[in-house]
């Protein structure tokens, strides 16, 4: 075959290796100290709220505290119910969102520190939350993964707080509670009785969890300051 031919094959090999494209690079390193002292606040703002519906339980004031839980039948309830009510929702969607927020950029954060490959992707550290069953107990396993990718520890992967699986069952209790309460009813002097351990309960379990989470914040937030200190100290110049 000539030369010519050769160049006008159309079926020859290219010449050259094609390269591939270069792998993306891990959103710069951002404290969390801000977001944690925000969040910290909303969440004892929250254990307060809770400790008001224990206390008003014990009080005997159980009808009001129900009247509070419950979603619907707005039209049975007095104005201090409604605003109290509606203050209890925008609590929760606050600090449910400044929450999510704080473990995306806490999962960001430790991928771009790249000591250790974080098992779950930012976006996972939220939504595993709204699986049913699995959000028993991945959620907790993918806070505990953040903990360990977020510090250097050259012998092996750092402990992570001895409180982190409390806090993760304090959680459980809460919503397990709050879900026996929603479908519980007070037609019987018992059924009241246990419906008030059960407000009690839950309540407790909520102020216990969200001081635990809120420690949880500055942990973690300290932990990562130190592991970027650390990094940039060794890091060659």
């Amino acid at each position: 075959m000539s030369a010519t031919s050769q160049l006008s094959n159309p079926y020859q090999p290219p010449s050259s290796v094609v390269e591939s494209a270069p792998a993306l690079e891990p959103p710069p390193y951002r404290s969390l100290q801000g977001q944690a002292h925000v969040l910290g606040f909303w969440l004892q703002v929250y254990a307060a709220f809770a400790v008001v519906l224990c206390v008003s339980v014990l009080q005997g004031h159980l009808d009001g505290v129900l009247g509070l839980l419950e979603a619907g039948g707005d039209q049975d309830k007095g104005p201090a119910e409604l605003w109290l009510g509606g203050f209890g929702i925008v609590l929760f969607l606050v600090t449910t969102f400044l929450f999510a927020r704080f473990l995306y950029r806490a999962n960001q954060n430790a991928r771009a520190f790249g000591i250790r490959e974080v098992a779950f992707s930012p976006s996972s550290m939220i939504w595993w939350f709204f699986v049913p069953f699995a959000n028993l107990l991945i959620p907790y396993r993918a806070v505990r993964n953040v903990f360990e990718c977020s510090a250097v520890d050259p012998v092996g992967a750092p402990a992570t707080p001895a409180y982190l699986k409390l806090w993760w069952i304090l959680w459980i209790a809460m919503n397990f509670l709050d879900r026996m309460v929603s479908f519980s009813s007070v037609a019987t002097p018992a059924s009241r009785d246990l419906l008030s351990l059960l407000v009690v309960l839950g309540s407790s379990a909520g102020v216990a969890a969200s001081l635990l989470a809120r420690r949880m914040l500055f942990d973690l937030a300290r932990r990562q300051d130190q592991t970027v200190r650390h990094l940039a100290a060794h890091s060659p110049r």
